[in-house]
């Protein structure tokens, strides 16, 4: 039994070892990330992401000053250190009465519909709109019940 207890032991301290030599790749959204700024949806502060790393003082006021215009589709977010990179796809859920008030209401606003189905539908915002402002302003029509923001995020793929 000894033996046994010694064996495993071993074995585990080796693994251990042997593991911590080997650098692994951080992961493929994590890797070059940077924040940018921050934006709030639906109450929740996220940070605003970017791909490449500020150089030198007019790129970081360039870049604050577009990270505080706002959401756009494209754009990548996350809650926090341990959370997942999500991108923010342009597109909204809305759910309210009948899909010809939600027709209405997405023809008021400006945006394509693309999917509807009973009292659901699923929207899509012009190209370069600022993301946040269309958001409140669906919630705030009384056509509509609910609105939600579409971020999309490889949770459930592979690594």
């Amino acid at each position: 039994m000894k033996k046994l207890s010694l064996l495993i032991a071993s074995t585990m301290l080796s693994a251990t070892a042997l593991a911590a030599d080997f650098d692994l790749p951080p992961l493929k959204d994590q890797a070059q990330m940077f924040v940018v700024g921050t934006v709030e949806i639906d109450g929740v502060s996220y940070q605003k992401l970017s791909h490449s790393q500020l150089v030198n003082d007019a790129q970081i006021a360039t870049r604050s000053l577009k990270a505080s215009q706002g959401l756009f589709a494209g754009d990548m977010v996350k809650k926090g250190k341990l959370s997942y990179v999500e991108r923010v796809s342009g597109s909204f859920l809305i759910s309210g009465k009948n899909s010809a008030e939600l027709k209405q209401a997405a023809q008021a606003h400006g945006l394509t519909v693309k999917y509807t189905v009973s009292n659901k539908a699923i929207v899509l915002a012009p190209e370069g709109k600022e993301l946040t402002a269309i958001l409140n302003a669906l919630k705030s029509d009384s056509r509509i019940n609910v609105a939600k923001l579409e971020r999309v995020s490889q949770r459930m793929q592979p690594e």
